[in-house]
């Protein structure tokens, strides 16, 4: 599974849960996915922080619906899709 580009909709804070949440759309050749995805950050933490949190659970969610040996496919980025901070979490 490549992933060419990550787009990100929706990034709220969500009081309720003390949480930031984001949908993230994750496109490539053979991929078209699109996750609901959450950051437990206070809330006056930084665009960027919050950004690689929420693309760090994509990348969890990514990995858990990957699990099954059957379906077992690698998980790979293009040059420029994942940012720096999200890529030591793969």
């Amino acid at each position: 599974m490549r992933v060419d580009h990550i787009n990100l909709a929706d990034i709220a804070y969500h009081t309720a849960s003390n949480c930031h949440i984001a949908k993230i759309h994750l496109v490539g050749p053979d991929t078209d996915i699109t996750l609901d995805c959450a950051a437990f950050l206070a809330p006056e933490q930084s665009k960027h922080a919050v950004a690689s949190a929420l693309i760090s659970d994509a990348i969890r969610q990514l990995h858990r619906l990957n699990a099954s040996p059957r379906d077992k496919k690698t998980l790979t980025f293009a040059p420029g899709a994942l940012p720096d901070v999200a890529r030591k979490l793969i």
